[in-house]
């Protein structure tokens, strides 16, 4: 992972209330968010983060009542890793505490996977077309939800990109979002080939196929 892309970073700020990273009603693009402490939002509070790594951040709720779209939040010391939030093509994993928490909670193309105390509780509103487990008891028939294991390239050196065998290639839904957005490693969220999105931040990449040319 090339963290060297990220714009923006902010890093080690403290908040007693909300939003020690970023607290704001504004876009933040491309940022790295990590060792901020907070209670409500130690990375972010309030605001709408697009492309971003949420990462290693302390205390209450990294994320708390944000808008998130192909962001990666993991490895996060925080009791609930994402609080009364909105997720679209996200990936929360390897958080110390809860993956989701809360009503307003809701997430569509989302992996929320290997969160140390659970990956959800307490959420009213159902997940669609995620990959998760155990499946909550209001999922419908439907909805696209797997609790397959999504099969990460690399958890231990931080790469949560997919394999090629991973159940979350194009089992996603096509939205307003994945029209014309880019994956956090800037690849365009649609396959071409099957005109379908990937579940999470990652957009699978085939390995290039071509023909070589032997020149004597």
């Amino acid at each position: 992972m090339i963290l060297s892309s990220y714009k923006l970073r902010v890093k080690g700020r403290a908040s007693w209330v909300s939003g020690g990273g970023v607290f704001s009603s504004k876009l933040f693009s491309n940022c790295r968010l990590s060792n901020n402490s907070g209670d409500y939002g130690s990375a972010a509070g309030l605001s709408i983060l697009n492309n971003c790594l949420v990462i290693s951040n302390k205390t209450g709720n990294a994320v708390y009542s944000c808008t998130l779209y192909n962001c990666l939040v993991i490895s996060n010391t925080a009791v609930y890793a994402v609080r009364g939030s909105k997720l679209y093509n996200c990936t929360v994993a390897n958080n110390s505490g809860y993956g989701l928490y809360y009503k307003n909670t809701s997430a569509t193309n989302c992996i929320v996977y290997f969160n140390k105390l659970g990956n959800y509780v307490v959420l009213t509103d159902p997940m669609a077309y995620c990959c998760t487990t155990p499946p909550q008891t209001n999922w419908a028939t439907g909805d696209g939800n797997i609790t397959n294991e999504p099969s990460f390239v690399n958890t231990a050196a931080g790469d949560f990109q997919l394999n090629r065998n991973s159940p979350c290639i194009n089992a996603g839904t096509n939205g307003v979002w994945t029209a014309t957005g880019f994956d956090l490693a800037g690849n365009p969220r649609i396959d071409k080939a099957s005109g379908l999105v990937d579940i999470g931040c990652y957009e699978y990449q085939l390995p290039y196929r071509g023909t070589i040319l032997l020149l004597q």
